[in-house]
């Protein structure tokens, strides 16, 4: 596979750029998720090498340190070397061609990404998709050792900054190609290192620490039940992965992350989040906040939102045509607000099945899921 992918646009779903490292480990806990992200950038791909622009060119068949993808005119298929496959076929529709510029629209249909549609541009050996997507050619020093299969932000420095009253301090670090990072702890400590797991003990408690984090390419975080009152990644505009799981945040700023693509943000104190720049996400975990509106209309490459156990009175998803999971259970949706839920659903086929959980509001026994099921969609009262 001779290709490179930045991303960050609307429209398309997108897998970690951490996903496999050149030790071929997948991040912590998030090997069911990178069997659902992994197509469509992999289907781009195909499009990509099907086209012939410019130098680019593929043999048919690409292994990596877990997956395999075979090219057939049209078709691709992965083996994602767990017992878990997928495969599809694309079309380009060009609309414009002269000077050595094609234009028009790509539509791929995935077993289980569905079907998606993008505008791209091919000029030489570079294809240019929707606004930010970008697919062009990498060495084969590059894919052989996977350290940027699907991210070429290399060399952009990011800084994290969190502040916490937790003594025993832990957290989870992901970088594009393995790179070192240097911690200050806040009191007085400041190390440089190249692991995925950092941890430190404070002498005094208890007291509040504000810790900085700087480095390359990094592409995932994750602090759970660590007692995090603020958490600053506006700095760091290469994460595509963010887990800040029950802590005490009151507030999230999203809007310089738009390669975000998995955000996990449960058990907090959040009112409000605020998701429009994040054209890419397609994992959304936000349940147990105080959320009392949550707008998802700039999501579009969302599969997957859980929004259980928040305040929410009305949910709208209908720019979220890739969904095929979404629980809001233990809001507090009335029946007419359900109704109005289940109309915003998608009615593609998107090639397995669709659940929605709704059990727990004020509404779950006067709705008409009927609305939903004449969609394809599977109505459940729980997990």
């Amino acid at each position: 596979m001779n290709s490179n992918l930045v991303y960050a646009a609307s429209g398309s779903q997108r897998m970690e750029a951490d996903a496999i490292s050149k030790n071929g480990q997948r991040p912590k806990n998030h090997k069911s998720r990178v069997k659902y992200l992994l197509i469509a950038a992999f289907a781009l791909t195909a499009v990509f090498a099907a086209c012939g622009g410019g130098e680019v060119s593929f043999d048919g068949v690409y292994v990596g340190k877990d997956v395999t993808c075979t090219i057939s005119g049209n078709t691709y298929e992965w083996d994602f070397g767990d017992g878990m496959t997928s495969g599809g076929t694309f079309t380009l529709d060009v609309q414009h061609q002269g000077k050595g510029v094609s234009r028009g629209l790509m539509r791929v249909v995935d077993r289980r990404s569905g079907e998606s549609e993008w505008k791209y541009e091919l000029k030489g050996n570079q294809l240019t998709l929707g606004k930010d997507v970008l697919i062009k050619q990498a060495t084969p020093q590059e894919t052989s050792n996977n350290r940027s299969l699907f991210g070429s932000s290399r060399g952009s420095s990011g800084t994290i900054t969190i502040t916490t009253v937790e003594r025993n301090m832990e957290f989870e670090l992901h970088t594009e190609d393995d790179s070192s990072v240097t911690i200050d702890w806040g009191d007085g400590t400041i190390e440089t290192k190249d692991f995925l797991m950092f941890w430190h003990q404070y002498k005094e408690e208890p007291a509040v620490h504000t810790i900085t984090i700087t480095g390359k390419n990094i592409t995932g975080f994750q602090c759970d039940s660590k007692v995090l009152t603020n958490l600053d990644v506006s700095k760091c505009a290469t994460l595509q992965l963010l887990w800040c799981r029950m802590n005490d945040l009151t507030n999230l700023d999203l809007s310089k992350n738009t390669a975000l693509t998995d955000l996990d943000c449960r058990g907090n104190k959040l009112k409000t989040l605020d998701l429009s720049k994040n054209t890419a996400l397609v994992d959304l975990e936000c349940r147990h906040n105080e959320l009392t509106n949550l707008d998802v209309s700039k999501c579009v490459a969302l599969m997957r939102l859980t929004c259980t156990v928040n305040k929410l009175t009305s949910l709208d998803v209908s720019k979220c045509t890739n969904l095929i999971e979404l629980f809001c259970l233990s809001n507090e949706l009335t029946g007419s607000a359900l109704n109005a839920l289940f109309r915003t659903l998608h009615s593609k086929d998107a090639g397995f099945k669709k659940e929605i959980y709704i059990n727990g509001n004020p509404g779950t026994d006067d709705c008409d899921q009927s609305i939903a099921t004449k969609k394809g969609w599977q109505v459940k009262l729980a997990y």
